[in-house]
């Protein structure tokens, strides 16, 4: 999958990726498979989802990825359905959710969210590395459904805050991330 200044090339063909949001961690994990089906029949061929720091680390240093919050299951699922995956990590993601899905306990912290303060770095790098190793084979390059990932939201030059604060903290996430895999 590639892109030009027009429209995404996947296989050699333009496409036009028709996509859906379907938040796992705030649904039933007993209807995912139908929740996606459904999806499917209405011609969507890719699926976005948040992560939700929030959801995933409640509790600082302790991860969970059980139950509804099973990323590695939901995955299979759209792989399963023959669709592709969208994955919107954050760490911040707004979603109408509490912080924004920042954890309660990042506000404890002597550190300033969402800069490339080193402390929260530090937290935010222990985070990717867990989705990481959630979504490790699901990666589209490895025949996943994973072919996008989507860092922060609702982030711009002078958005945050009120300051100026370019690009280098979202260059910075995405150098993090490529150095996680």
């Amino acid at each position: 999958i590639s892109y030009n200044d027009l429209y995404y090339v996947k296989d050699g063909k333009s496409w036009f990726p028709i996509s859906g949001e379907y938040q796992y961690s705030r649904a039933d994990v007993r209807y995912w498979k139908e929740g996606i089906a459904k999806m499917k029949a209405q011609g969507i061929d890719v699926v976005a989802s948040y992560a939700f720091w929030l959801h995933h680390e409640e509790i600082k240093g302790h991860f969970d990825f059980r139950g509804n919050r099973n990323l590695r299951k939901f995955l299979r699922e759209i792989k399963e359905a023959g669709m592709l995956m969208c994955l919107r990590i954050g760490p911040w993601v707004h979603a109408e959710a509490r912080n924004g899905g920042f954890p309660d306990w990042i506000y404890e912290e002597n550190c300033k969210t969402r800069s490339n303060d080193p402390v929260y770095m530090s937290y935010v790098e222990r985070y990717f590395k867990e989705l990481y190793k959630q979504c490790d084979g699901y990666m589209y390059s490895q025949g996943g459904p994973i072919y996008a990932i989507q860092v922060e939201n609702e982030y711009s030059q002078w958005g945050v805050q009120g300051e100026d604060i370019s690009d280098n903290h979202i260059n910075a996430l995405i150098k993090m991330l490529k150095e996680i895999g």
